[in-house]
């Protein structure tokens, strides 16, 4: 009987844009499909038209790639999951720039998934500009891709199950989904609309197990990466994105975040932190994020987009 639940749950799974558009890849873990053409709906339900275009046997959200200025890598924030085309910074700056970005982000990557991807597929387009989008979640997700494949005397018995068996998935994410609404925060004042998850973000101030060792590996992949772009003359500029939590919830304790910023001044990197340009924006009463989702909405691609432009201009002058 569980046998033929499970066959009905692989087979009728349509749990989410994970399951319905990436594909295991040994060396990235998962990627996107390419020739992709799909609506998808983020968590404020509204749809998002999905399109990629095949690079090498994998699919990325762009148009063309051609002979690019710039390669964008990080993950959904990147991606633009939550967004149409038009509406991700990536797309935004593109424009300002008048030179072509070929973006390279995927959801749920960390960094190690990150500089792999800038190694095997980033490189050999010869970019004279890495933009790497850093997010306060990428040490967990570091930690979960490195140990994705260990055995059971290794690995925590939860994650294995769904991992692996897809009625533990479904199951998980239906609590998972409970204890999140009983968790979240609702505020509106000032035209501003949000639902907060103040437990999921308390989840990544202390520096728990999972965390200090996926920091350890974020941080080798951030050397590794910064002494490919060392060998191949190219800029590396690393962009942090805070939660909307910490901009207008005032949960600014994130370990993950505080790390990365040191190891910024620690290696002398380019790193842009949009806290600071998102709290003025959050002052002026400004909404950069959807009231549910946690990505950025067209306002808050928008800073992004613009903050990098000045700053990639005076570079240039």
């Amino acid at each position: 009987m569980l046998l033929a639940f499970e066959l009905v749950f692989r087979v009728f799974n349509i749990e989410n844009f994970q399951d319905d558009a990436l594909i295991n890849d040994d060396y990235l873990g998962e990627v996107v499909k390419p020739n992709l053409d799909i609506t998808i709906y983020n968590a404020d339900r509204l749809p998002v038209h999905v399109t990629t275009i095949d690079y090498r046997g994998i699919g990325l959200r762009d148009d063309k790639i051609q002979n690019p200025y710039a390669i964008a890598i990080g993950d959904s924030h990147t991606f633009g999951l939550a967004v149409d085309a038009s509406d991700m910074w990536v797309n935004i700056l593109e424009k300002k720039l008048g030179k072509e970005i070929a973006n390279m982000g995927i959801g749920s990557y960390g960094l190690i998934q990150e500089e792999r991807m800038l190694e095997k597929y980033g490189l050999g387009l010869k970019p004279k500009v890495v933009l790497w989008q850093f997010t306060g979640n990428d040490y967990l997700e570091n930690y979960r891709f490195e140990y994705r494949n260990l055995s059971l005397d290794y690995f925590n018995f939860k994650q294995f199950l769904i991992n692996n068996v897809a009625i533990a998935k479904f199951v998980w994410s239906k609590l998972g989904q409970i204890k999140h609404d009983m968790a979240v925060v609702e505020y509106n004042d000032n035209n501003l609309s949000f639902v907060f998850e103040p437990y999921s973000f308390l989840n990544n101030i202390d520096a728990t197990g999972e965390i200090k060792i996926g920091e350890k590996l974020g941080k080798e992949a951030v050397l590794r990466a910064k002494k490919l772009a060392v060998s191949n003359n190219i800029k590396l500029i690393i962009i942090l994105i805070p939660s909307k939590e910490e901009i207008y919830f005032n949960l600014t304790n994130n370990y993950q975040m505080k790390s990365m910023r040191n190891f910024c001044v620690e290696l002398d990197l380019d790193c842009i932190d949009m806290t600071e340009y998102f709290s003025i924006q959050a002052k002026m009463h400004k909404q950069l994020y959807f009231r549910k989702d946690a990505h950025l909405n067209r306002l808050g691609n928008e800073v992004v987009a613009d903050t990098l432009f000045q700053f990639l201009n005076k570079q240039r002058g």
